[in-house]
C-alpha cells in the first residue's frame, strides 16, 4: 500500500515519541452490550454527576429520562464508477443539551458522484453562526466540484486545496465568520486513487487487510480523560471474526505541533492550556490573542474563524494520496469529532465491519425506529448511535453536551465475508498528554455557578451556566468555553 502525504504549507508529520502498543481483545463478559444485535432506544436514562470543582466529590445526581435527537440526514446509495458498483452512506445527528438548553446543529455532510468522480466531504462547525458556515460549506464545495469535475480528475491535490481555500474566501464576504468557523475533510475518489485533504479535526480512515507500509500519521493520545474512554471501550468493543487495520489518511491539526506552533507564534498568537481551580491543566492547547485572551481555539487550521487567522490559524488543507489495493481495501469514513472522540480509529473500523452487512441499503431519508437495530438503518446512521450511546456515558461523567455527530461511509468491497486477514494489529500511539516544552503558561478560568447545587437540587436543571467557565480577560472582551476539554472554540465577544 502507498501512502504518500504532501505537506502543504508549514506543517510537518512527527512520529517521534511513538511507542506501539498491542490491541487486546475485549474482555466478553464486558461486551454483552455489544452483542449480534444492536438495540438504540429513542430515549435515555442519564444520571448527571455534579461535582464540587475543587474537591471533586459529588455534589448532586441528577436523574434525567432524555429524549434523544433524530437524524436530520440519512442515506444510502449505489455508485456507479468504472464499472464497478460501491455503496455509500451518510448521516448527520444532531447533538444536544441533556439539560434542555438550546443546541443547534453545525455538523454537514456532501456526496456526489459524477464521470467516474466520487467527492465526499464532512464539515464540523463552531462559534455563534457555526450552522451557517457549514451550509454554505456545502452550497459551495458542491457548485465547485460540478464546475472544476475535470480539475478534480485530473489534478485532485490541486483541486482539492483550490476548493478548500475559495470556500474559506467565500465565506469572508458571504457569512459573519468572525468568531465561527469549521473543520473540513474532503475525499476524492477516481480510478483507483484516493485523495484525502484536512482541515482541523476531523478525520478520515481506511480500513484495509494490507500492511500499512509507510504510515506517518498516528491517532492522537488520549487527554484528561483517557481512563473514562478506556473504560467505556471495554464496556462497548466490538469483537469480529477477521481482523481489518484501521489507517488514518488525515492528520488531526493541533497548535502545539513545532511547525503549527511557528507559524502561529509569528503571527502574533500564543498556544496555552486551560487551568482549573486546582491550578491542574485540563483541555487540549488553544490559540490566544494576548491583548484579549480570545479565540481560544483548538486547531491550527479551519475555514471561517476571521479572528483566529489574524494570529495564524490557515485555511491550506493537509492532503494525502493512496492507492487502492484491490481486494484489500475495504472501506472508508469521514467522519467529525463527534465520532473520534469517543471511538477509537480501530473500533470504528471493526463496528463498520461487524454491521455493515445488517444494515439497510438503498434509502434517501431517515428511518425513524424505536428501538434502532442494524435491518432497520444505514450503516452510517448505526456509526452515529454508537458514538452517542459512549457520549451518553461521557455525560454522565463529565456533564458535558453531547456533540453533533456525522460521517460519511464509502464501501469499496460489499461481499460478505472475506478469508484474508491482516497483520497482527500493532497500533502506533503518541504518549500520553504533556505539557509541550517552551510553550506559554496556562489561562486559569473560574467556574461560574448560576444556583447553588447544594441547596437546591433541581436548580442545575434550570440554569445551564452551573457549568460555564470563565476566562479571566482584562478590559471588555470575554471568553467562555462550556467544557475546556471538549468544545473546539471558546464563545467571544469582541472588544
Amino acid at each position: 500500500m502507498g501512502l504518500i502525504l504532501a505537506r502543504m504549507g508549514v506543517c510537518t508529520f512527527h512520529t517521534k515519541d511513538l511507542h506501539p502498543i498491542s490491541v487486546p481483545t475485549p474482555n466478553p463478559l464486558l461486551n454483552d452490550s455489544m452483542s449480534n444485535y444492536l438495540h438504540y432506544s429513542r430515549t435515555a436514562p442519564v444520571h448527571i454527576l455534579v461535582r464540587d470543582p475543587v474537591e471533586q466529590r459529588v455534589i448532586v445526581d441528577i436523574k434525567l429520562s432524555l429524549a434523544l435527537t433524530e437524524p436530520i440526514l440519512a442515506f444510502s446509495q449505489q455508485l456507479a464508477v468504472g464499472g464497478r458498483v460501491l455503496w455509500a452512506s451518510g448521516c448527520i445527528l444532531p447533538g444536544q443539551d441533556p439539560r434542555g438548553g438550546e443546541k443547534v446543529c453545525q455538523d454537514m455532510v456532501v456526496l456526489e458522484s459524477v464521470r467516474g468522480v466520487i467527492f465526499a466531504c464532512e464539515f464540523d462547525g463552531h462559534g455563534p453562526g457555526g450552522e451557517a458556515v457549514v451550509a454554505h460549506c456545502r452550497s459551495f464545495v458542491t457548485s465547485y466540484f460540478f464546475s472544476h469535475i475535470d480539475s478534480a480528475a485530473k489534478t485532485p491535490q490541486e483541486f482539492l486545496i483550490s476548493c478548500n481555500e475559495e470556500c474559506d474566501q467565500s465565506l469572508n464576504a458571504s457569512v459573519n465568520c468572525q468568531s465561527a468557523g469549521c473543520t473540513a475533510v474532503m475525499m476524492v475518489y477516481h480510478k483507483g486513487e484516493m485523495h484525502f485533504s484536512g482541515v482541523g479535526d476531523s478525520r478520515a480512515m481506511l480500513a484495509t487487510a494490507a500492511s500499512p507500509a509507510n504510515v506517518k500519521v498516528s491517532q492522537p493520545a488520549r487527554g484528561d480523560d483517557k481512563e473514562l474512554l478506556e473504560g467505556i471501550k471495554l464496556r462497548r468493543s466490538v469483537t469480529i471474526g477477521h481482523t481489518f487495520a484501521a489507517v488514518q489518511m488525515t492528520l488531526d491539526q493541533k497548535p502545539e505541533d513545532p511547525a503549527e506552533l511557528q507559524r502561529i507564534r509569528e503571527a502574533g498568537g500564543v498556544v496555552m492550556r486551560l487551568e482549573d481551580e486546582r491550578g491542574r491543566r485540563v483541555g487540549p492547547y488553544r490559540v490566544w490573542k494576548v491583548e484579549g485572551m480570545y479565540p481560544g481555539i483548538a486547531m491550527s487550521r479551519s475555514l471561517g474563524d476571521a479572528v483566529a487567522h489574524e494570529i495564524g490559524i490557515i485555511s491550506t488543507p493537509i492532503i494525502s494520496s493512496h492507492r487502492e489495493t484491490p481486494e484489500m481495501d475495504f472501506f472508508l469514513v469521514l467522519a467529525s469529532d463527534g465520532v473520534w472522540d469517543v471511538m477509537e480509529n480501530q473500533e470504528v473500523c471493526d463496528f463498520v465491519e461487524a454491521y455493515r452487512h445488517k444494515a439497510v441499503r438503498n434509502c434517501d431519508s431517515p428511518n425513524f425506529h424505536d428501538p434502532v437495530q442494524p435491518d432497520n438503518v444505514t450503516i452510517a446512521q448505526l456509526l452515529c448511535e454508537e458514538a452517542r450511546a459512549r457520549w451518553l456515558l461521557v455525560v454522565e461523567a463529565e456533564d458535558v453536551n453531547i456533540d453533533d455527530i456525522s460521517c460519511v461511509i464509502l464501501e469499496l468491497q460489499t461481499s460478505g465475508e472475506r478469508k484474508r486477514r491482516a497483520p497482527s494489529r500493532v497500533v502506533a500511539r503518541p504518549k500520553e498528554t504533556e505539557d509541550v516544552p517552551g510553550l506559554e503558561k496556562t489561562v486559569r478560568h473560574r467556574t461560574t455557578h448560576g444556583a447553588d447545587p447544594k441547596r437546591d437540587p433541581v436548580s442545575p436543571l434550570l440554569s445551564p451556566q452551573v457549568t460555564v467557565r470563565e476566562l479571566e480577560t482584562s478590559g471588555d472582551s470575554k471568553a467562555t468555553i462550556n467544557d475546556p476539554r471538549r468544545s473546539s472554540v471558546s464563545q467571544f465577544s469582541l472588544p
